[in-house]
């Protein structure tokens, strides 16, 4: 089976690196140009290098480094590694890095793995409610660790890790590689400023530009792994419930599922405002968020959609968003175990809201919720 895979919104997928702003130039075709920090480096006379601040993590710092580069560097006599377009002015912000293979964008196809498993684990959560009330009419917190682990050994057993683990290995996704790539800049929704509710400029981010498709095999099930998998636990009563997603169509299936309950809080928390959030936040990019949501349709039993990559909030979230929607009073009542931890001015997380999307990503005049693709089978012209 043949998928075309649609970037409908921009995709970012860390590298881990994150690049200072001087290492991007801008030139005269809408291109914002990436160069090496060691062909920047041979025009800076080293006098000057040692006059810099001691402190270059301070703004002074940084002020002073991004001058002497603007002054110094003739980057019309460098040829760059990569070009992204962008629609913004010259900026100080440091770059979040999309992974890349000879500078070329791509999603792993590790990504589209957790995101396979990730729907997989919660339609198997859907078939196991009655033994999932069980275990929380039971649970004790003082004695537990990580609710999340000691609910998939009650569920599925002491080796379900083993058993995942080796299930995955049997589900291979390919890489996927794009053309081109955007410059995003970034807004955290709902940060405490002045007792207001605001948005906040993050990062900038490096990311797959929207509305590209690629023709993908996307995954395949490897036969030899299958047939390992099935014999070491042909015992095990999880096999029955996880050798139907051998079959490609009901991994599809899976993926629509978690998908149409997942969008739903961002619908709840964009387009009906139930949280009255936007009565009192800055933020002018809801109308062209709805728009979006409004397009998401599950008409179609053969497409389904997938969040990949930064800011797309999902892991074991899977469990969190199952208990949430089936057993309110225990996730309100001990939200502290789903909880993220709460980092600099981030707002604490609330139960009811948790997990609407935080960050905007913003190219040109659009705000967007970054990393939805839309997967369908392919069709020749």
């Amino acid at each position: 089976m043949t998928y075309k895979i649609s970037i409908l919104t921009p995709v970012h997928i860390s590298s881990g690196n994150k690049n200072a702003c001087f290492l991007y130039h801008p030139d005269k075709n809408d291109h914002f140009n990436c160069y090496r920090i060691e062909d920047l480096l041979q025009f800076i006379p080293p006098q000057k290098l040692l006059e810099l601040q001691p402190d270059n993590a301070s703004n002074n710092g940084k002020k002073d480094i991004i001058k002497l580069f603007n002054n110094y560097v003739n980057y019309n006599q460098l040829k760059p590694q990569y070009f992204l377009f962008y629609k913004f002015k010259p900026f100080s912000k440091d770059v979040t890095e999309q992974v890349k293979s000879l500078n070329k964008p791509y999603i792993p196809g590790s990504s589209i793995k957790g995101a396979i498993m990730n729907a997989i684990i919660f339609n198997l959560l859907n078939d196991n409610k009655e033994k999932i009330k069980e275990f929380l009419n039971n649970f004790d917190k003082r004695s537990t660790k990580s609710l999340q682990k000691s609910l998939m050994t009650y569920l599925f057993g002491k080796d379900f890790e083993e058993i995942f683990k080796l299930f995955s290995s049997c589900i291979c996704c390919e890489d996927i590689f794009f053309d081109t790539m955007i410059l995003c800049d970034s807004d955290r929704l709902n940060m405490k400023n002045n007792n207001r509710n605001q948005s906040q400029e993050f990062n900038k981010f490096e990311c797959i530009d929207n509305l590209q498709e690629k023709k993908t095999n996307l995954f395949m099930i490897d036969q030899t792994r299958q047939k390992v998998f099935l014999n070491k636990y042909s015992n095990k009563e999880i096999i029955k419930k996880l050798r139907i997603f051998f079959n490609k169509r009901n991994i599809i299936i899976a993926c629509r599922n978690y998908f149409r309950t997942v969008i739903k809080d961002d619908k709840k928390y964009f387009i009906e405002d139930q949280f009255d959030y936007f009565k009192e936040s800055d933020f002018e990019g809801r109308d062209q968020i709805i728009n979006f949501l409004n397009t998401i349709s599950f008409d179609n039993k053969d497409i389904c959609y997938l969040r990949i990559g930064n800011s797309t909030n999902y892991f074991y979230k899977s469990i969190s968003i199952f208990i949430k929607k089936n057993f309110y009073e225990f996730y309100d009542n001990n939200f502290s175990l789903f909880a993220p931890i709460r980092l600099g001015k981030k707002n604490s997380p609330k139960a009811d809201t948790m997990p609407k999307t935080r960050i905007i990503f913003k190219y040109d005049s659009e705000c967007y919720l970054p990393g939805f693709i839309k997967v369908e089978p392919y069709e020749e012209n």
